[in-house]
């Protein structure tokens, strides 16, 4: 039986310090001169925009990456990783935000992949579970062990990704946007693991740009900006606006957006009925939603209700079961996804990695996802000139940063790849726009900017469908806001007329 963590005491030696750390790559400097320091029993937050180097410097302390120069020390040691294994045999265990899970195996198999005990030849099965049950509970973690991890959601995915380096016997975590890609309950969730592992004497690097997260958990903070810490505190002698303004290296003033005036209609869901097992929707309930240009309508829901299916419904990628879908006074319901891309209807998913980009393409290339803005009259050959061309202009008008046109789009920062997508689905003026969680992951900086592109669109014409788990943005930006519940849309009203509780009540079917 493997040994316990929990009663680990702090020494008198920091967890893990990073002393003048460097890092370039060609000419763009990453990181100059980080310090940081972890203790144990201590959540330390790192915060920065999207591209201030938080995920350099994490990459080195989990020893994906060498600096060109500094040092890291693990409990008073100076020390050199050579590699993830390398790190994790000291202690050092990074979550990232995208897992590296295997969605066919269980968790146990996930949790166990490299670790499995064997009896000779034999793997000892159901004494590897009992160890693991009793071993990450006393973490306070428990899960579907014999449940294969590609159905399950992503909070309990992340939990499999955290129970996995702690199984390793992993005394420091590093996490790099871990809140990224979660809703709501999610983050609360995620947030009280964080605690219980403080408490019980974990050092914790929480990577993030969400402040409200970092009031909640963090003891201590460290604010990076293009590559350098510009700030460091203890959390209770510092303040949220404090930190924003060093963030961003000024005062922002509050969102304010001026809404564009609706003008006639132009797309409609007619009784749609959407394609989900009973399991979501015991009682299918029709969608009737329509959309005028220059209209921002949101749609406020739990995930799970069936937004995925609805997105994929209007953009032509699953059929609904039933009802109607009419853009520009056409009956679309039929109309293939190429069509309708060539129509003008754009889409910016939640997912960017995975359903938006081709991450390990060109910046340039990932321009072509959207065909149907170049002129490439009866060839079959793609225009690729005419995408370097358009990436290059798109790069400066939305202010992309990357190392050059031929570097892979998985390259950039996340709200880097986000200013791709969103300016490559702006390229020929669609005349509606379907948003799924448009800012997520995003700093203050970079989710302000995708705003005011949205915003600016829609005023060129574009009706705009945002689906958003930030109540925030939908109350900002739209006209109107529906309200989706297994699978059937039950109540819509104007922005102004819904308030927090209330949207809260009917997005759990209370209302």
């Amino acid at each position: 039986m493997r040994s316990s963590y929990l009663a680990y005491q702090p020494r008198a030696y920091p967890a893990l310090r990073a002393r003048g750390i460097c890092k370039s790559f060609g000419a763009v400097q990453a990181n100059h001169q980080v310090d940081l320091t972890l203790r144990y029993g201590r959540i330390h937050a790192l915060v920065g925009e999207n591209g201030a180097g938080k995920s350099t410097l994490v990459s080195i302390c989990a020893g994906l990456l060498a600096p060109d120069s500094g040092t890291l020390e693990i409990d008073g040691q100076t020390v050199r990783l050579r590699d993830p294994r390398d790190a994790i045999r000291r202690g050092v265990g990074l979550v990232q935000q995208h897992f590296s899970l295997i969605p066919a195996f269980t968790v146990l198999e996930n949790i166990l992949l490299g670790q499995e005990i064997h009896w000779g030849s034999w793997l000892q099965r159901r004494r590897a579970e009992k160890e693991v049950q009793a071993w990450l509970k006393s973490y306070g973690l428990e899960l579907p062990w014999r449940t294969r991890v590609g159905g399950l959601p992503v909070g309990i995915q992340q939990q499999v990704e955290i129970a996995k380096v702690l199984y390793r016997q992993a005394r420091i975590l590093l996490f790099d946007e871990p809140t990224a890609a979660l809703v709501s309950s999610e983050i609360d969730q995620f947030l009280e693991t964080l605690i219980r592992l403080r408490d019980q004497g974990i050092a914790v690097l929480l990577i993030t740009h969400r402040l409200p997260e970092v009031e909640r958990v963090a003891d201590t903070v460290t604010v990076l900006r293009k590559g350098q810490v510009v700030y460091h505190q203890l959390m209770n002698r510092t303040s949220l606006d404090s930190l924003a303004t060093a963030l961003v290296g000024e005062s922002l003033p509050e969102e304010q957006y001026e809404r564009p005036w609706p003008g006639a209609p132009l797309f409609e869901c007619r009784g749609l009925l959407l394609d989900l097992p009973a399991r979501k929707a015991p009682e299918r309930v029709p969608i009737d939603l329509y959309v005028l240009q220059r209209e921002i309508v949101g749609v406020a829901g739990v995930a799970g209700n069936g937004q995925e299916e609805w997105i994929d419904a209007m953009l032509g990628i699953r059929p609904p079961a039933g009802g109607k879908i009419l853009y520009q006074e056409q009956d679309i319901t039929s109309w293939s996804v190429a069509r309708r891309r060539g129509a003008g209807i754009a889409y910016i998913p939640q997912d960017r990695r995975g359903r938006a980009l081709l991450p390990q393409f060109s910046f340039a290339e990932n321009y072509l996802l959207n065909l149907a803005a170049f002129t490439s009259g009866r060839s079959f050959r793609l225009p690729r000139q005419q995408a370097r061309a358009v990436a290059a202009d798109c790069a400066a008008r939305y202010l992309i940063q990357t190392p050059s046109l031929d570097a892979p789009a998985g390259q950039l920062s996340g709200g880097h790849q986000q200013r791709l997508v969103v300016s490559r689905e702006f390229l020929a003026n669609p005349g509606l726009i379907i948003a799924h969680d448009p800012t997520r992951g995003l700093d203050i900086r970079a989710a302000r900017f995708v705003r005011e592109r949205l915003i600016q669109q829609c005023r060129q014409g574009a009706g705009m469908i945002l689906f958003s788990s930030e109540w925030s943005e939908l109350f900002r930006l739209c006209h109107r806001i529906a309200v989706l519940y297994r699978g059937g849309i039950v109540e819509t009203r104007p922005a102004e007329e819904w308030t927090v509780q209330e949207l809260g009540l009917a997005m759990a079917g209370a209302l």
